[in-house]
């Protein structure tokens, strides 16, 4: 089996892609190294205000501050002198001046189903290594509040770099909040031990508390999603690319949450674990990984069809054809209430323009070995040899 592709996945880093994808204004890292420079020197208060000019170049025009200064100084101006009618003519300013600022789009809005819109902010590594090492410069300068002001400021930016929180903790000691420093260092170590598992970045920031479920669906699993999805289908040959999606009920922060995972080739050849995630019920928890095979609670059982057959039209988007789906934990005794449902086609989800076409031809079967029936005891066996998990191997091979 090929676990290159899962691994990479398994560390997946939103901030590092989006790095990657968006980069920031490199002069950001000129001010940092001569914030560096500083440091060793031993110009802690100089090299608090370059990492300071580091991280507003990091954090583009809009979110550095330096568009609403450039607007600040205009208005200085007296009421006749041209700067002054410069920015009162919003016109001249937003449709020539400003429209040839380049603005990294950075921010993502979804309205939930009653109405209420919801922001999220990607994540930017460069800012929070910028704050951060303005955080210790700080602390080097004996400035604690203003150190943790800036240690907070750099795990916003990017709430899974580790040396922010470190630093934040680091600060909380030197003002003597023993408790709160604690509770940091807590969180760093289930957030090491969580990611150590593999589970994957934006479930583990949800965990610890870094970031909530809103940031995770809106930002750090989609991102996650699409580059999984167009790295498997990238290392596939063209014509038919036939997938199994795996589906699961797990426990999570209480509730049960629909965790799905793809396999390709009849030997799972290539597997993206935990691809996609839903929480399909706040509650219930207790009975997701229950003996002997999990439990679903009404509400999860009724939400999943739905979302099992949305994340098949997602895959179509990326020319993957899902030809199986294995119902595992909690869903092991609802194989035939799946099937009837994708055969059918499923209704929205509240929230959604659209539902799910019918979908017949799908091999759709339950899975052998849980991971509720692993933990109470029961052996998972090498290969399952049962007509349907047969039918689907061939299936996976595109011979069905």
């Amino acid at each position: 089996m090929d676990r290159a592709l899962n691994a990479r996945f398994d560390a997946f880093d939103a901030a590092e892609h989006f790095a990657t994808e968006k980069p920031v204004n490199p002069a950001w890292e000129g001010f940092k190294d001569r914030g560096n420079e500083a440091l060793k020197r031993g110009e802690h208060l100089h090299a608090a205000r370059l990492y300071k000019q580091a991280a507003q170049l990091a954090l583009g025009p809009l979110d550095g501050g330096m568009v609403h200064a450039f607007i600040t100084a205009l208005e200085s101006w007296p009421e006749d002198s041209p700067q002054r009618r410069l920015v009162e003519t919003e016109d001249v300013l937003w449709h020539n001046i400003m429209h040839e600022i380049e603005i990294p789009e950075t921010t993502r809005t979804m309205t939930d189903s009653s109405g209420e819109e919801h922001r999220a902010e990607q994540p930017n590594k460069a800012a929070a290594i910028a704050f951060s090492n303005r955080a210790q410069a700080f602390l080097l300068a004996g400035k604690h509040q203003k150190a943790l002001k800036s240690a907070k400021r750099a795990v916003e930016a990017s709430p899974a770099y580790l040396k922010g929180h470190h630093r934040e903790m680091k600060a909380l000691e030197a003002l003597g909040q023993a408790e709160e420093a604690k509770e940091v260092r807590d969180e760093m170590a289930n957030y090491q031990k969580l990611r150590a598992s593999t589970m994957q970045e934006g479930l583990a920031l949800v965990a610890v508390g870094w970031i909530d479920w809103m940031r995770a669906k809106m930002i750090y699993l989609p991102c996650r999603f699409k580059c999984a999805v167009q790295a498997l289908a990238d290392e596939l040959p063209e014509g038919e690319r036939p997938v199994e999606v795996r589906a699961s009920l797990v426990p999570f922060q209480g509730g049960q949450a629909l965790m799905l995972s793809l396999v390709e080739g009849p030997m799972q050849q290539r597997r993206i674990d935990a691809l996609d995630f839903y929480m399909v019920d706040t509650e219930n928890g207790e009975i997701a990984d229950a003996p002997p095979n999990g439990h679903a609670s009404e509400l999860a059982l009724a939400r999943t069809p739905y979302l099992i057959g949305k994340i098949i039209e997602e895959l179509e988007l990326f020319g993957l054809t899902t030809k199986s789906v294995m119902c595992g934990q909690g869903l092991t005794e609802h194989v035939r209430l799946i099937n009837e449902k994708l055969k059918e086609g499923s209704i929205a989800e509240r929230g959604e323009e659209h539902g799910i076409r019918p979908m017949p031809g799908l091999v759709v079967f339950r899975a052998t070995s849980t991971g509720a029936s692993e933990d109470s005891g029961v052996p998972c066996p090498a290969f399952d040899f049962s007509p349907d998990a047969l039918r689907a191997a061939a299936a996976r091979m595109g011979l069905t």
